[in-house]
């Protein structure tokens, strides 16, 4: 009777992992396809999305977000990781580096943000807006999406409106500035 149960338990664990497997593949694979989704680095707008919305510190701007952060480090507690530390190596709890999503200063990231330029979200909205300012010359193609989001009053954070940062996006790419 025992063998039975194990070997359920076993199909029943196996099917799950199957399962859950699917989803993820279904999930990033084929619903970009059927919601005509754009695609950055093999992952749709949906994914990238999440990822500007569940940054470790919130949406996230480059003005605000790099002091919180660094303020945020553990210090190391037993002696080998303060060695670790003080030569600069990571050590058990140690965050990891920081990275914004989609801030690689790739053009091939510009489908996508001009994708989320146009999202129901205002800081998401913002955050593409600087995000397609920080390309440069390289992001003129965004140019007509920008200046239709002057229009935008909505505020996302830190008091600004989605019509400042499009401002500022449209001031970086006219005058070519990079602000990497």
């Amino acid at each position: 009777m025992k063998i039975s149960i194990r070997k359920s338990a076993g199909i029943i664990i196996t099917l799950d992992i199957f399962c859950i497997v699917f989803l993820i593949t279904y999930h990033l694979k084929v619903t970009p396809l059927i919601n005509n989704e754009k695609t950055y680095d093999g992952k749709p707008t949906s994914y990238w999305r999440m990822k500007i919305l569940h940054c470790p510190l919130g949406p996230c701007y480059s003005e605000f977000v790099p002091l919180e952060y660094d303020s945020l480090q553990r210090q190391p507690n037993d002696l080998y990781d303060q060695v670790k530390f003080f030569l600069g190596m990571r050590y058990k709890d140690d965050l990891p580096p920081f990275s914004y999503p989609l801030r690689n200063n790739d053009i091939n990231a510009l489908p996508v943000l001009m994708e989320l330029l146009k999202d129901n979200d205002a800081l998401i909205r913002m955050y593409a807006a600087e995000t397609i300012g920080k390309l440069g010359r390289k992001a003129s193609v965004a140019i007509p999406l920008l200046e239709e989001s002057l229009q935008d009053q909505e505020v996302g954070g830190f008091g600004f409106s989605v019509k400042h940062k499009a401002k500022e996006a449209l001031d970086l790419i006219k005058n070519d500035k990079d602000g990497y």
